[in-house]
């Protein structure tokens, strides 16, 4: 399909992606040393914001911040406007634009978010859109974009390369989808019997695809352009323009705490810096997507995680209690299936207080007035802090830098 005119044929819903928030890309970027702007004054740009499923819910939990979307398709943008207007939002509005030939003209912004975009577009509008966030990000603002990435994303492009080889040529896309679930279906027993690493891969496409509506499978798969790039690659390219990386929007499948002592071993040999590091993470574990964020370089200097941040922040938590175990210390359990719970009364407080306040973000100064009481000391922040590391390591709630003005979202917040 023609980038310019399949988001018409195939129109892409858009959801409430939740790391892309700026409260949430604010607190990730200040435990990385960044100076991250306020985010609920700020300027907030979406490159691709699709009917605004994304920015609309950033503009109604951020009333004070100016939020604008553009995007190729008119049909996007119309349902978007649409949604703005019922709502009655004066803080968010759209535009039909080619990111190609976009001006810079309309300011700066604080945020620049493009999720599902960079990847899917001809080199030329890759440039522009890096050259969008050099010139339009804020001395201290944060840019967050999304990409496919090797060596995960070779497998997927040995199958994209398949269906569009092995499928008859037909008009309609919804037609061609239809084509590509019966192929798969009908190699995916003889693969797993003649080559079963080919097998796999088929497979786990195929369960994408019996998972994933026909807007995802025609844009990750039919489209004309699907370049993934290697992480290090990216980096450097992002440098050319000024631009330095600070983290990924998210901690899962970026950190390596739970892993063995002798692949931590083996990494440190291999790496001389973060990016390096990364990199090799990405070769270890297959890395197919990253959610990466950047910042101007001039202006900002991007450190390792530093502990003594989450004193800034406040966290939301994603953990239920048990019942009660014998002994009567409290458990509590993540939606990724992860029980915690500790003998320690301040780290049991903690983790109750968490619990019961979910999912209101917590100040950690509260947080720490809650599970200390009166007399806390130095080793109670520590561990409190220790906790706090151990939920965003573990996913087991979100940070926040200054908490959205209104508690309820529109939609359903996902993180993809």
């Amino acid at each position: 399909m023609s980038s310019a005119q399949s988001y018409e044929t195939l129109p892409y819903p858009s959801a409430a992606f939740s790391q892309t928030h700026p409260t949430r890309l604010a607190a990730t970027a200040i435990l990385h040393g960044i100076d991250a702007p306020f985010p609920e004054n700020s300027r907030v740009l979406e490159i691709g914001c699709s009917d605004g499923g994304n920015l609309i819910n950033i503009a109604y939990t951020l009333p004070n911040s100016e939020c604008i979307g553009i995007d190729y398709a008119p049909s996007h943008i119309a349902k978007a406007q649409q949604t703005v207007e019922t709502l009655g939002l004066t803080n968010c509005h759209f535009i039909t634009a080619d990111i190609a030939q976009f001006s810079d003209d309309i300011g700066r912004f604080d945020y620049i978010i493009s999720h599902g975009v960079y990847s899917w577009v001809p080199p030329s509008v890759q440039q522009s859109m890096i050259n969008l966030f050099a010139n339009m990000l804020t001395p201290h603002g944060i840019g967050y974009i999304s990409y496919n990435t090797f060596p995960g994303w070779h497998c997927y492009r040995m199958i994209r390369e398949v269906l569009e080889i092995g499928l008859p040529p037909v008009l309609d896309v919804h037609a061609k989808i239809a084509q590509a679930r019966k192929f798969l279906e009908n190699i995916e027993a003889s693969a797993a019997t003649f080559n079963p690493a080919y097998g796999s891969v088929v497979s786990s496409t195929l369960d994408s695809f019996r998972r994933s509506n026909d807007s995802y499978i025609g844009h990750e798969y039919f489209e004309d352009d699907n370049e993934p790039v290697y992480f290090h690659q990216f980096i450097e390219y992002l440098q050319k323009f000024g631009l330095d990386y600070v983290s990924e929007a998210s901690s899962s499948g970026t950190n390596l705490h739970n892993a063995s002592e002798e692949l931590l071993h083996e990494i440190s040999l291999l790496s001389n810096n973060r990016i390096e590091r990364e990199q090799w993470l990405d070769f270890f574990i297959g890395r197919q997507f990253r959610k990466t964020l950047l910042c101007k370089t001039a202006s900002n200097s991007p450190k390792e995680l530093d502990n003594s941040y989450f004193q800034k922040l406040s966290i939301s938590s994603l953990l239920v209690r048990l019942p009660d175990s014998t002994d009567k210390s409290p458990q509590f359990v993540s939606p990724n299936g992860l029980t915690i719970g500790s003998a320690n009364l301040v780290l049991a407080r903690a983790l109750s207080y968490m619990s019961s306040q979910r999912p209101r973000p917590i100040p950690f100064d509260e947080l720490f007035l809650k599970s200390a009481g009166n007399n806390p000391s130095e080793s109670d922040i520590t561990a409190i802090i220790a906790l706090c590391r151990q939920c965003y390591d573990d996913t087991l709630g979100h940070l926040y830098f200054c908490m959205p003005t209104k508690e309820k979202s529109i939609g359903k917040s996902i993180a993809s």
